[in-house]
């Protein structure tokens, strides 16, 4: 990018972001408990032991952030410097790196520059968003992919409308790669890439001059994102039988399926809906059992018991996956409406996504202080989650007339939503879209104003 087109405030925006970023990583303590500590465990086994270890132990999480704990590791013995603290460090680099994309989709939907400021300047500060840095979680590495992949994809449908072979396949390959990076952070982008691709087909199909060289752009894409993911399955697959990128979908979605063709009566949806804005509105409510019954527990659980259960009949791991994908289908087929409703009811947690309490950080006491407060903790979360939802239904009321790259960040959005919908929704899972939420509300200002104008 060009420094001298960036407006001096957006600059200044970008310097004073890091600063407050590198304050954070040297004043923080990463608290390393539940996934946070699987993730260590995993990066010393990559460093130590090497990633042909890593594939006979597995099938384990993703490959991709426990690798970058590895490097840290790595460097630590170099440089001296806790592994965890060059974690952080990372951390502060991808949010700069995620900024700057952010700032170049913004500028490609011709957003006013002090809409920007405001969009970038809350990504800075977002108490979401530096967690996400400042913790052991494999969110933050999934940013610059997907922000990349929203980029790569507007430039190839650019350059197939230009009729642009060579730019359509290039783009696609960057789109293929990038896909692949997001893939290994959350494997369940290796569902939303190909019907992203279908998407983008379909779309093609209604302009026949763009077609054809659209072809170009999702053949690279393709070529690009199955070598690698395909090549990573078949590594497990050698190594420890399970043709699979990770470990948790099947038992993840069987327990989500069996928690939520449980039998059901109105003041048990009730705590179900009121759970959805999170674990304390519904606490305020219900009883203690009624939420639990709602939260990721349960549903592990019975995802836990039935996979226990299909081991002591000596399955393999590949066909207790089988058996697992097979029994959900089974739940959902027998309680089909139950299933939609609740499934449909939890997809508006993702919603939700903004909160100054995910934990597993130890900030300074000043800024403790700041994120315990509840008036500011319950408000911001309630005009987070409120602008969220109103701007991606302000952009699908406006689809007809949304600029190219907009309709490509909803389309992943509404991708990443429909496919976490099966599953149990904890609110650092939404994370690696918020980038795109923050931009989509940035858009909707944006156009609002502008009609404003135009009356």
């Amino acid at each position: 990018m060009n420094t001298t087109t960036i407006p001096k405030s957006v600059a200044t925006i970008f310097l004073l972001s890091s600063i407050y970023w590198l304050y954070l990583a040297l004043h923080t303590h990463m608290l390393l408990s539940y996934d946070a500590s699987n993730y260590e465990e995993l990066g010393k086994m990559l460093q130590s032991k090497g990633l042909i270890f890593f594939l006979k132990t597995g099938p384990q999480r993703e490959p991709m952030y426990p690798l970058l704990v590895a490097i840290s590791m790595n460097l630590e013995q170099l440089l001296g410097i806790t592994y965890t603290k060059i974690m952080a460090i990372f951390g502060v680099l991808i949010l700069q790196c995620t900024q700057i994309l952010m700032y170049l989709l913004l500028k490609k939907l011709n957003i006013r520059t002090w809409i920007c400021l405001v969009v970038l300047g809350y990504f800075a500060l977002s108490p979401a968003m530096t967690n996400t840095a400042m913790s052991l979680f494999s969110e933050i590495a999934a940013y610059p992919f997907i922000l990349g992949i929203i980029l790569s994809s507007y430039l190839g449908w650019k350059a197939a409308q230009e009729h642009k072979i060579k730019s359509a396949c290039g783009y696609g390959a960057i789109a293929g790669i990038m896909f692949t990076g997001a893939t290994f952070v959350k494997a369940i982008f290796e569902g939303i890439c190909p019907a992203y691709l279908f998407i983008l087909l379909l779309a093609g199909a209604y302009k026949r001059k763009v077609f054809p060289y659209l072809i170009y752009f999702i053949t690279a894409a393709c070529v690009l994102f199955y070598l690698p993911v395909v090549g990573y399955k078949s590594l497990n697959k050698i190594y420890n039988g399970n043709y699979t990128i990770a470990n948790r979908g099947p038992v993840g979605l069987y327990g989500n399926v069996a928690r939520r063709v449980e039998p059901l009566n109105p003041r048990k949806y009730l705590a179900a809906l009121a759970y959805v804005p999170g674990e304390s509105v519904c606490a305020s409510h219900f009883k203690p059992e009624e939420c639990l019954f709602w939260s990721f527990q349960e549903s592990d659980l019975l995802g836990a018991q039935k996979s226990a259960e299909l081991n002591s009949q000596h399955l393999t791991s590949d066909a207790t996956a089988k058996k697992l994908l097979s029994l959900s289908k089974e739940k959902v087929l027998n309680h089909p409406f139950q299933y939609t409703l609740l499934t449909a009811t939890e997809s508006l947690k993702m919603y939700f996504w903004e909160s100054t309490q995910i934990g597993f950080v130890t900030y300074p006491s000043w800024l403790t202080r700041l994120y315990q407060n509840p008036l500011l903790k319950n408000m911001l979360r309630l005009w987070m989650s409120a602008l969220t939802l109103f701007a991606l239904l302000y952009c699908c009321f406006s689809l007809k007339r949304l600029p190219v790259p907009m309709t490509h960040i909803l389309c992943i959005i509404l991708l990443f939503v429909g496919f976490y919908s099966f599953f149990t929704i904890l609110p650092r899972y939404i994370l690696p879209i918020a980038p795109l939420y923050l931009i989509t509300i940035g858009y909707s200002i944006n156009d609002l104003l502008s009609k404003k104008r135009e009356h």
